[in-house]
């Protein structure tokens, strides 16, 4: 097992995005084995970077690119096993029925598609996640406790107890809630590190 970071929280602290290989070293100075995703603009970018990664003794699980066709076949190239969902359905049967021609495509690179629940989405809660797990029996999931458990209310340890064949990855964060009433999931509150 591998454990690296969603880097999120050094894009919001520092103000946005400059240079992967630095972030890299961030991550690996504070124990880490390496980022989530490998991001690149091109095809010559993402080969480079992955070779500077490997070179730094650290690893990513899955490059987003440009486009969702980029993303899977550079995630091929590069050997990951994993991609995010990335579709346009704008209701649940839509966006389901989407993930599911992506996981048909996905397939014959040897990529699996996998999904983030997340507040705010399509796929928030306990019962929409299960709903989306039943509905696209071939996806895997980026399992987000922090979006799941304290900010939505679900059970992450049914989840992983039920669909332990299913995490490609997990998410591990904290919430703190300012004002559970607020319409925009943004607004009741904020996530932080573990123990925050």
């Amino acid at each position: 097992m591998k454990i690296g970071v969603a880097d999120y929280g050094i894009y919001a602290w520092e103000g946005g995005f400059y240079d992967y290989l630095e972030r890299m070293k961030k991550v690996q100075s504070v124990g880490y084995d390496g980022l989530e995703r490998l991001h690149a603009q091109t095809a010559e970018q993402a080969l480079t970077l992955s070779a500077q990664v490997r070179k730094l003794g650290a690893d990513f699980a899955t490059c987003l690119a440009p486009t969702p066709e980029l993303s899977l076949q550079w995630t091929a190239a590069l050997g990951k096993a994993y991609m995010w969902t990335n579709v346009i359905g704008k209701d649940f049967d839509t966006f389901c029925r989407q993930v599911n021609c992506q996981i048909a495509y996905a397939k014959p690179y040897g990529v699996e598609v996998a999904l983030h629940n997340h507040l705010g989405s399509l796929v928030e809660t306990q019962d929409e996640l299960l709903r989306f797990l039943d509905a696209c029996p071939e996806a895997k999931l980026v399992l987000d406790t922090g979006h799941l458990s304290v900010a939505a209310g679900g059970d992450p340890l049914y989840i992983v107890t039920h669909y332990y064949d299913r995490i490609a990855a997990v998410h591990l964060k904290e919430w703190v809630s300012t004002d559970p009433s607020a319409e925009n999931w943004f607004d009741r509150g904020y996530f932080c590190e573990l123990g925050g």
